[in-house]
């Protein structure tokens, strides 16, 4: 019930930044003065703080392989599952494979995942509608 309140909240600010924001010169949605601040292709995006507290985004340090997440971390999209690794400020959707599944959490792999990587746990429904939202549409 919690996120869905939240996400109906995120929608009606999305709705209204939409309604004023402007695209940067690169054609994404970010700025200094909007929830996502920076996007590229390359890195992801980077979120404000007030950003990260409103949709409600904790991270986990994914520490020593074999890498083990919760499933809330998961995030299904098209054909494929990832998850939203944070580096450096940075979310970015990151394709992983799914090894095995045991009592709510994952273990997962990928060669764009390092020990010293943190991944999102909670919020990552509205991170999604974040990016989307940042890069116009599915990547």
């Amino acid at each position: 019930m919690k996120n869905s309140f939240l996400a109906a909240i995120f929608a009606g600010f999305a709705i209204a930044f939409c309604a004023l924001a402007e695209e940067a010169p690169n054609g994404f949605r970010a700025g200094p003065n909007m929830a996502a601040q920076e996007a590229n292709l390359k890195d992801g995006f980077k979120l404000s703080d007030k950003a990260k507290e409103v949709i409600g985004v904790k991270t986990k340090s994914l520490g020593s392989k074999p890498f083990s997440i919760p499933n809330t971390a998961l995030v299904y999209y098209g054909d494929k599952v990832g998850v939203y690794r944070l580096r450096n400020g940075w979310f970015k959707l990151i394709e992983i494979q799914k090894n095995n599944k045991v009592s709510g959490t994952s273990s997962i792999s990928s060669s764009d995942l390092s020990e010293s990587d943190q991944v999102a746990i909670e919020g990552v429904a509205l991170l999604r509608v974040s990016e989307m939202d940042v890069f116009g549409g599915e990547e």
